[in-house]
């Protein structure tokens, strides 16, 4: 009886949906510039999960369209916790997830635009299936995790993939102008970090004087910098005899590397969040050039996490970024650092 409920229920959704193409849009949506001949209600929002999950109904199928490529499928979610476990519909929509992810399947997250009744909802979604399942037959085995601005995990309770949510928001933005986005709730205070692995990495503390709390003049970098033996362009500053690289710059540098990790920002709560061995999000302001002779570097206010676990490295703010030392990133997220004073040249190793 189960299995006859579910068919019906699934001829029943193919026939509102258009067929078995899935492909009929969705009443009130107008073609949008930025992907042609993909349909989006106008505007895209960045609104806080704890709205959104009042307005996703369990079991209720919703669209989710990959802004990178175009490819949009249908998901149902089966469970609106700290974030929504979400399965595609069918063995079709399951398809064209994972082709949206160049057929891998990943835990990084990917920018889309989540469409719920009449309004679309800026989001990030992995790719790899886990855990419970409640529709048979699609091809996929457990569920995917669907994350809003402010969603979570289940066991750190912390935020992920926000770089993400923001980039599919900025993306909306930057193709059709708009006031800035604020998230229609506030967010509720971040809970307490709390460490997602053991043993966790102790804090790193500055030896002698701390000279990160004071402000110091920087000087662009003149080594030569190696990744793996490969020569990179990255911009970077010299302070006080330590040189100085921005976070974003390594994360995009890193990719794809035994020790890649990615980064989230809460504006709300002044905190940088880094997640080792999670592909990071580019942005496509990364290795911006440095300019100038000398700049005035001013200590870095904002707090700073590694997979939950406060730490407190030595960093300015320069010029609208922040600038971590080289070494004690190195020392943290586990690659080799070394100095070739001949050559005057930076080597980085991943492994």
């Amino acid at each position: 009886m189960r299995k006859v409920r579910f068919l019906v229920f699934m001829l029943a959704l193919m026939l509102s949906l258009g067929g078995l193409g899935f492909r009929t849009e969705v009443q009130g949506m107008t073609p949008f510039e930025g992907l042609p001949g993909v349909a989006v209600p106008y505007p895209v929002e960045l609104a806080h999960w704890d709205e959104i999950r009042d307005l996703i109904t369990l079991r209720e199928p919703f669209r989710v369209l990959d802004i990178g490529t175009g490819i949009y499928y249908y998901v149902l979610s089966m469970s609106n916790g700290n974030h929504a476990d979400v399965e595609p519909i069918s063995a079709g929509d399951t398809a064209r997830l994972m082709e949206s992810f160049g057929g891998v399947a990943t835990w990084s997250g990917r920018p889309v635009w989540v469409t719920v009744g009449n309004r679309t909802f800026s989001a990030a979604i992995h790719s790899v299936g886990h855990a419970q399942e409640t529709v048979a037959g699609n091809g996929m085995t457990g569920h995917v995790c669907l994350h809003f601005y402010g969603s979570t995990t289940h066991n750190t309770r912390l935020p992920v993939y926000r770089d993400v949510i923001l980039a599919a928001q900025r993306y909306f933005e930057m193709l059709s102008p708009a006031p800035e986005p604020t998230p229609t709730s506030t967010p509720e205070p971040l809970p307490t970090p709390v460490a997602t692995h053991s043993p966790s990495p102790a804090p790193i503390s500055s030896p002698g004087p701390v000279e990160s709390r004071e402000p110091a003049i920087a000087a662009p970098t003149e080594a030569t910098v190696f990744i793996d033996g490969v020569v990179v362009d990255f911009p970077a500053f010299h302070i006080n005899g330590h040189n100085y690289f921005r976070l974003r710059d390594l994360a995009f540098a890193l990719n794809g590397s035994a020790v890649e990790f990615n980064l989230g920002w809460d504006g709300v709560n002044n905190g940088i969040f880094i997640v080792t061995g999670e592909r990071y999000w580019p942005n496509g302001d990364e290795m911006s050039a440095v300019t100038g002779e000398a700049w005035l570097a001013t200590p870095t206010q904002a707090d700073m996490f590694l997979d939950g676990v406060r730490i407190r490295p030595r960093a300015y703010h320069i010029d609208g970024s922040n600038f971590f030392m080289l070494a004690e990133m190195a020392e943290l997220m586990g690659f080799r650092v070394s100095w070739d004073a001949e050559a005057r040249a930076i080597w980085v190793m991943t492994h």
